[in-house]
């Protein structure tokens, strides 16, 4: 009998909530025994944690229905570059959309923050481009975490905005030495020393 099994009227009985392996996982997943344990076991380790956070999150917030349905019509895109999948399948634009379902825009910031640390942290052990910059611009800085990792590492950096929609920003935790300004990017970006934007 297995640690997470008891005995229960004399039949083995799993308890529940107890870990599986991937080979477990796969078993119930796959009858079959098809399937490859160490993929998954690698696969589980990018979704479950890098220090503390998350990139499931940001799996989940893009295979979200309202985003999923928008793919079909991609290839109008390419037909006609003025057409909007996303908004043609729900009348305006993804971060409109998101703005007015909480749940979905509280998602999409567990996912910005779940790619972003671990993206500036690899990004901060090798870039020394921020030398001279004493004010720093984030654009579409999301909840400031990058900001926040950048000015913590490079302490000449005065000042610090975090630019995002206005309700990105509306929600963004206070940190010592960063700005939140909410705008929109297609029109105008604050004024800085340099300009700084993830992809």
């Amino acid at each position: 009998m297995e640690d997470n099994e008891c005995r229960e009227g004399g039949k083995k009985v799993r308890l529940a909530n107890t870990p599986l392996s991937a080979s477990q996982i796969l078993t119930r997943i796959l009858p079959s025994g098809d399937g490859d344990a160490e993929n998954l076991q690698r696969i589980l380790r990018l979704l479950t944690s890098y220090g503390g956070l998350s990139y499931a999150p940001y799996m989940l917030q893009h295979h979200q229905d309202a985003l999923m349905s928008a793919w079909p019509l991609v290839h109008e895109a390419v037909l006609d570059p003025t057409i909007e999948p996303f908004v043609k399948v729900h009348g305006e634009p993804a971060y409109s959309y998101y703005g007015k379902m909480p749940e979905m825009n509280g998602l999409m910031r567990k996912a910005m923050s779940g790619v972003s640390v671990p993206f500036i942290t690899s990004v901060l052990d090798g870039y020394n481009g921020f030398k001279g910059v004493k004010q720093l611009v984030d654009v579409g800085g999301s909840a400031g975490d990058c900001l926040r990792m950048i000015l913590q590492k490079h302490r000449f950096i005065c000042e610090g905005i975090n630019f995002d929609l206005p309700e990105v920003v509306g929600e963004a935790p206070s940190i010592l030495g960063v700005t939140h300004i909410g705008g929109d990017t297609f029109k105008s970006i604050p004024a800085a020393d340099a300009i700084f934007m993830k992809w």
